[in-house]
């Protein structure tokens, strides 16, 4: 149910019937059992980026769910940190461009430590893999006729 809303919702839609309290029901149960959803870890990763990415979508209109979801990424951060820290570049991003509070400046500096790789800053920039960045400047330093045959290829 959690990974179904993770997929079909933008960032602090509420428009739905029903939508917050059954947002409200999944966070409480998240944060009540955050080992149910660390079992798996897709749906840690996922979901962690979830709940970062949404909390500061509600920050204005919902801050008692801002503050839930921030709690959500903190519960599975604890609960599945290697397992979340395999997000890669995407957690990294969503750490950045999510709420800053005390507990995650924390949590940030740690998995800073646990990441194996380093990104380049195009790659935190634009949630694109190390294969990915290198393809797009080869294919921005091309010449003008390449170009146009590679960016149909690639697109």
């Amino acid at each position: 149910l959690l990974l179904a809303l993770e997929r079909s919702s933008t960032p602090g839609d509420l428009s739905w019937p029903g939508s917050e309290e059954l947002l409200t029901a999944i966070i409480d149960t998240v944060v009540a059992q955050p080992n149910m959803v660390a079992a798996d870890d897709q749906a840690a990763k996922l979901t962690v980026l979830w709940a970062l990415r949404w909390s500061p979508a509600l920050e204005k209109d919902n801050p008692s769910l801002c503050t839930d979801t921030i709690k959500v990424a903190l519960g599975l951060l604890q609960a599945a940190k290697q397992q979340v820290s395999k997000a890669g570049a995407a957690l990294h991003w969503a750490l950045v461009q999510g709420p800053s509070t005390e507990e995650l400046e924390f949590v940030k500096s740690e998995l800073a430590d646990l990441s194996n790789a380093a990104f380049s800053e195009g790659c935190l920039e634009h949630l694109l893999g190390h294969t990915e960045h290198e393809h797009l400047v080869f294919l921005l330093n091309s010449k003008s006729f390449q170009q146009e045959r590679m960016l149909r290829w690639f697109c």
